[in-house]
């Protein structure tokens, strides 16, 4: 006797969401936007990369954030996931190296932080007198 899911049906198959993991990829690896920058008296538009996210890819997707979360504690989707989040941590972590993006928020987000271990020991004060 099989399993019977409760609840709504998937919205997507592990197929169908690992297609779509493609489509994001292939979308955000040409997706740009501009800043205004200074450059010999002049204001020049500078193309940066677009700042790829889970959110984002959420509303791509058409799911909400609790179905993403959901879909990765499931068997069948992990290599949806392994995908996804290899691509968006990779564009991430690649451009808080080159400056592209705000290093402090990308650990932030990511949950990577440096962690500093200080040890604080009891320290004996001895007093000396010099010349009475």
């Amino acid at each position: 006797m099989s399993k019977k899911r409760k609840g709504r049906p998937r919205a997507y198959t592990p197929e169908a969401f690992l297609k779509k993991c493609y489509e994001y990829i292939e979308l955000t690896k040409q997706k740009t936007y501009d800043i205004a920058v200074l450059a010999r008296g002049e204001t020049v538009a500078l193309p940066k990369k677009y700042p790829v996210n889970i959110y984002d890819f959420c509303f791509f997707a058409g799911i909400n954030r609790d179905t993403y979360f959901e879909y990765r504690k499931q068997k069948e989707y992990q290599d949806c996931f392994a995908v996804i989040d290899t691509y968006i941590k990779s564009v991430q972590y690649s451009g808080a190296i080159t400056g592209e993006f705000n290093s402090n928020f990308v650990a932030r987000i990511n949950d990577v932080a440096e962690h500093v271990k200080s040890n604080i020991t009891e320290e004996k004060i001895i007093k000396v007198k010099f010349g009475e």
